[in-house]
């Protein structure tokens, strides 16, 4: 499952495993249309059978709405980008209707401070400017693709939880809310013997992993 958290919406509270989707963002009204709703498919696909829930973060406005004042939107990807687990840069280069000049601000800003993947399409419009951001991505060691499917696999193999106590202290999580969110009486805080069970897992398990993350 994954969850897709769009522009300006509320970030999550729980840690969990996430990608942020980088990369030029088509103009409002213009003849080419956006990578996203491709690439959270293709994220949706490869992600299925997990144990915990994926989030995706995209730059991009739910129904269009861009935000009133540009601050909101800057001050929510920077947030957002350095929340995620893994920045998954994809640039379909084209410097008539995605020249990606932002991108490449934070693609330099990023792939010093973050863990990164770049996807750069060779038959993309002018796939010759994305030629210093490749030598870039090898000098740090940082996977490269040429298609959206093998550029999500990339980044799913940064997400991808590996540790043991992580995925127990999430599942342990989800189905606390799931719980608390269909009992009556646990919606009122009246817990019931379940839902005390259920939330006293997941607060053990989470001091556990907290503990863990203190400690590097």
């Amino acid at each position: 499952m994954i969850n897709v958290v769009m522009a300006r919406e509320e970030l999550p509270t729980i840690p969990g495993p996430s990608v942020f989707l980088a990369g030029p963002s088509p103009e409002k009204g213009g003849p080419v249309e956006s990578w996203r709703p491709a690439a959270i498919a293709e994220l949706d696909r490869q992600w299925r059978g997990q144990d915990t829930t994926l989030t995706v973060f995209s730059p991009e406005s739910r129904g269009g709405i861009r935000a009133a004042r540009y601050a909101d939107q800057t001050k929510w990807e920077r947030a957002a980008r350095k929340q995620a687990g893994v920045v998954m840069f994809w640039i379909p280069r084209d410097l008539v209707h995605m020249p990606g000049f932002t991108t490449n601000v934070e693609y330099g800003y990023d792939i010093a401070l973050r863990t990164i993947v770049l996807g750069c399409p060779p038959d993309c419009p002018n796939p010759e400017r994305n030629r210093y951001l490749i030598d870039l991505a090898h000098e740090h060691g940082a996977p490269v693709r040429e298609t959206l499917p093998a550029t999500v696999a990339a980044a799913l193999e940064f997400a991808r939880p590996t540790d043991r106590l992580f995925i127990d202290y999430m599942a342990a999580f989800e189905a606390s809310v799931l719980h608390t969110s269909s009992c009556p009486a646990c919606g009122d805080d009246q817990p019931c013997k379940e839902g005390e069970t259920t939330w006293t897992r997941f607060v053990a398990l989470q001091n556990r992993w907290e503990s863990t993350q203190n400690r590097r």
